[in-house]
């Protein structure tokens, strides 16, 4: 590509744009004195043809090349281009599928990562809620154990009221006997 020529040319703009809306070949056989030269080491000449050839691959455009041919082209020279054409169709859409594969490869990998980082921040946090539900049994356990002696101790206090009662029953009958019989004369 030279100083003064486009990097990126637009479906339909110059002969290339054209050639990649149309898919089909243009040959210039004409070509125009201001025309780009054809440039080597040695020197530079005005080209005689210049064909333009989509690059197609089950009839979408892949890519346009453009050649210069300082020799006009012949009908056989075009036909070996139409078939390289339809070779380098084949091979952009394999590279452009092959790429398209690692590019989900690289997906499915990173995913994969991701789902076993997952994992084992789900099995950690499986480990810590067991360890937890263990504690919590461990508390229950000593909870309950602590709620049969306070039960065991109600039970008692509620005896020794009751003793206490019965005591005091019998203390508050023998005091009414005593009194009623130091009442009483002899």
């Amino acid at each position: 590509i030279g100083d003064n020529q486009a990097r990126r040319i637009e479906v339909g703009s110059g002969l290339i744009g054209q050639c990649a809306l149309e898919k089909q070949r243009i040959l210039l056989t004409k070509v125009p004195p201001r025309y780009t030269r054809v440039h080597s080491s040695l020197g530079s000449a005005r080209p005689k043809n210049i064909v333009v050839l989509p690059v197609l691959f089950e009839g979408e455009t892949k890519a346009v090349v453009e050649l210069a041919s300082l020799e006009p082209f012949t009908a056989t020279h075009l036909t070996f281009l139409e078939q390289l054409t339809q070779s380098i169709g084949v091979v952009l859409n394999t590279i452009e599928a092959t790429m398209r594969t690692e590019n989900l490869l690289q997906q499915s990998q990173q995913l994969t990562m991701e789902l076993q980082t997952r994992q084992a921040e789900l099995q950690q946090t499986n480990e810590e809620l067991a360890s937890k539900a263990k504690q919590l049994a461990e508390q229950n356990g000593e909870v309950e154990r602590k709620n049969k002696e306070v039960e065991h101790a109600r039970r008692a206090l509620e005896e020794q009221a009751a003793e206490l009662a019965l005591t005091s029953k019998y203390k508050s009958e023998f005091l009414a006997n005593m009194s009623h019989e130091l009442r009483t004369p002899l």
